[in-house]
């Protein structure tokens, strides 16, 4: 069947009878929906991040960063812009350092200056997190757990680890907003068995004391 082009329905439309008119708006109207492309839905991120710090001394801290994007997400997660909000404010208020990403993914420090605190940027352009899943990140820095939970020092009406996340790489596509929670670190298996080899340790003297 050949395809009517719009200019020959309107001229139609505006010389037929009054029924007839009726009848070729309506293909015109059916005409003008099927030539438009269908609307693409749109994807939902609900994504939620951890913290967890442990004191390695000389007033450093280790952090590990857990992003999870939640299995209630449609849409993979390839940037990840922690300590920030958009508008260009960063909130940590030490630079961080030895920062350590997943293969595929890659880091950039944001902020800086006498006005400003820092963020990092974590982008994919290989490895978007998909729905269901979680990554880690690392990096050492001066700022304590406490001041990590708190506001930020130099935008305090906005919580340090305000953080936003992008479908997109470079900061497009659909987002979410959250703040990330301070937790407390879960030890190392190696912990775990030096905690039970000195309880074991503890167990054998005072044995060997009430033999005495």
């Amino acid at each position: 069947m050949k395809a009517i082009s719009l200019s020959v329905l309107a001229s139609t439309i505006s010389g037929g009878r009054p029924r007839a008119r009726v009848g070729w708006c309506l293909a015109l109207c059916l005409a003008v929906i099927a030539g438009r492309p269908a609307a693409r839905a749109q994807g939902v991120i609900v994504a939620n991040a951890t913290l967890a710090g442990t004191d390695v001394g000389g007033g450093e801290y280790a952090y590990a960063l857990t992003l999870n994007n939640t299995s209630a997400s449609t849409t993979p997660i390839a940037l990840f812009w922690f300590a920030w909000i958009g508008g260009g404010a960063s909130f940590m208020s030490s630079l961080p350092t030895a920062i350590q990403t997943p293969a595929g993914w890659g880091s950039v420090v944001t902020g800086g200056g006498d006005e400003d605190g820092y963020s990092i940027q974590f982008s994919t352009h290989t490895s978007p997190l998909r729905p269901g899943s979680s990554v880690t990140f690392n990096f050492l820095s001066l700022d304590s757990p406490a001041l990590m939970a708190g506001p930020a020092v130099l935008y305090p009406e906005y919580p340090t680890l305000s953080s936003q996340v992008y479908s997109g790489a470079t900061g497009y596509g659909v987002q979410d907003i959250f703040t990330a929670k301070v937790v407390q670190p879960v030890p190392e298996p190696n912990s775990w068995f030096l905690v039970g080899l000195g309880l074991l340790t503890l167990g054998l003297v005072q044995r060997r004391n009430r033999n005495k």
